[in-house]
């Protein structure tokens, strides 16, 4: 019964990350859109796009003296794309392996009885947590590597 409620635990956290990832990729979509509309707007106005790119840098230039200098931003939009990156790979890493162990979960079901198929299912359900966490270990890493070589360059 613990074992149930601690499922359910974990696949509520993990609909929830889904969720805010979802949301924050659709934030982005939203920000490049309007961007890319920006672009089209200057176009049928007669603006080239590099007057409307000088426009938007001089803005972006100003509010970054204020806020600590361009770099800065650079180097923040860069971790951020790092970060979301390594998020992605390891959501994606995730659904693979569970994808992977709920398909032959599904076909053992159908080869044992239920006592059988229950002890089974426990263990492959273990397995699958230890080979998640490892899948999870790895791209961390991955990530810790990407970011640290991101800061050194920046230095």
């Amino acid at each position: 019964m613990r074992a149930s409620q601690n499922s359910r635990k974990i696949q509520m956290n993990l609909a929830s990350q889904n969720e805010t990832i979802g949301k924050r990729l659709e934030k982005r979509k939203e920000r490049n859109s309007s961007l890319n509309c920006k672009n089209q707007l200057s176009k049928s106005f007669g603006h080239s796009r590099k007057s409307f790119n000088f426009s938007i840098s001089n803005e972006t230039e100003e509010s970054d003296v204020s806020a600590g200098g361009r770099k800065s931003t650079d180097y923040e939009r860069e971790l951020e794309q790092v970060m979301e990156k390594y998020v992605l790979e390891k959501l994606e890493a995730r659904n693979s392996v569970k994808r992977k162990y709920q398909e032959e979960i599904s076909i053992l079901k159908e080869s044992f009885g239920e006592e059988e198929f229950k002890y089974m299912q426990r263990e492959m359900q273990k397995n699958m947590e230890k080979e998640i966490r490892q899948v999870e270990e790895s791209i961390d890493l991955q990530r810790k590597e990407a970011i640290q070589q991101l800061r050194q360059s920046r230095h």
